[in-house]
């Protein structure tokens, strides 16, 4: 009953790790577009950057637990 217990805890923390890299990504690509507020172009480019940077972990690691754990489902959509 533990060993099953313990698989089902990190089955979560996959999903939870996955939905926080996709979460810092929507920070960073809102942070490039502050409304109403004039954004310097080498601040936007840093803040697509660190976007493009958290997706692609989001993507690596959601393709990692696919294969590594039969149970793991994707959290959500990854774009």
């Amino acid at each position: 009953m533990r060993w099953q217990e313990e698989v089902t805890l990190i089955t979560y923390e996959m999903q939870w790790a996955v939905r926080f890299f996709v979460r810092k990504s929507h920070i960073w690509a809102s942070a490039s577009e502050i409304s109403g507020l004039p954004v310097k172009a080498g601040n936007a480019a840093y803040a697509l950057c660190q976007n493009d940077m958290w997706k692609q972990i989001a993507v690596r690691a959601n393709r990692t637990f696919t294969y590594i754990n039969t149970a793991y489902k994707c959290p959500l959509l990854l774009i």
